[in-house]
């Protein structure tokens, strides 16, 4: 064998082995945080830090506009999205002086509906260079350790998928606000979803965790799901912040 055949066998062989997260997966309630819960202890750390701050503190006129959920929340951008709750929570980078477009609000909105909004049901299907993820009424492939691109002009959402320690991990970024979502297989065979909302507005990351079960075996997911409309410029319209998310 030659030394590059011989190299090119050792660096098969020190390929990780990956779980397979393929299949149907429904939503566990009693195991899974109630986001509702989540999102409203955080809205009040915020507001009260607002309040000791002053004007110029992170939840003042410098926050931005209202940030609210959106149709499109749930792992790796599924639906059963809805309005998170919270009130005016900022778009605008730090010190930055202008305002934020609305496209911009409009993406800050969809991209913590996808964190943090539950979906019910998922059917997701893996391959050594992608993985395609369908909810109720949505259907999203990506590419592993590939950068996906939605958006337009100053409200472009960056989404890359990749491999980590932890489990597979999506990783979303728009303007200021960072959000995770990371999926790993438990020991008992669960499917467990650790959702994360990074932003400058919070003294800490909101994480929610998930927990989904198999599916039974001809236990059909309900509803039929849409073409992704992710690259569209029109995001679904704002809904109020002064709502708390939809329930589980």
């Amino acid at each position: 064998m030659s030394v590059v055949a011989g190299l090119a066998v050792a660096a098969e062989k020190e390929q990780p082995t990956r779980p397979d997260l393929s299949g149907e997966w429904r939503l566990n309630q009693a195991k899974s945080d109630d986001a509702r819960a989540v999102w409203a202890e955080a809205i009040a750390r915020r507001r009260e830090r607002a309040t000791s701050e002053g004007p110029m503190g992170g939840g003042g006129p410098m926050g931005g506009g209202p940030m609210g959920g959106g149709p499109m929340g749930g792992p790796m951008g599924g639906p059963m999205g809805g309005p998170m709750g919270g009130g005016p929570m900022g778009g605008a980078p730090m010190g930055a002086m202008t305002p934020p477009s609305k496209e911009q609000m409009l993406a800050r909105q969809l991209v913590v509906a996808e964190a943090m909004t539950p979906t019910r049901r998922l059917a997701i299907q893996q391959s050594g260079t992608e993985i395609t993820v369908t909810s109720e009424l949505r259907e999203r492939t990506f590419p592993i350790n590939g950068v996906v691109k939605d958006g337009q002009g100053d409200a472009v959402i960056k989404r890359r998928v990749e491999w980590r320690k932890d489990g597979l991990v999506l990783a979303t970024e728009t303007q200021a606000l960072r959000t995770r979502q990371t999926l790993r297989l438990q020991p008992d065979g669960a499917l467990e979803v650790q959702a994360q909302v990074e932003d400058r507005m919070f003294d800490k990351p909101v994480k929610v965790r998930r927990v989904y079960e198999r599916a039974r075996a001809g236990e059909a997911m309900p509803g039929s799901p849409q073409p992704d409309a992710s690259n569209s410029s029109r995001p679904p319209a704002p809904t109020s912040l002064d709502e708390p998310p939809p329930p589980e």
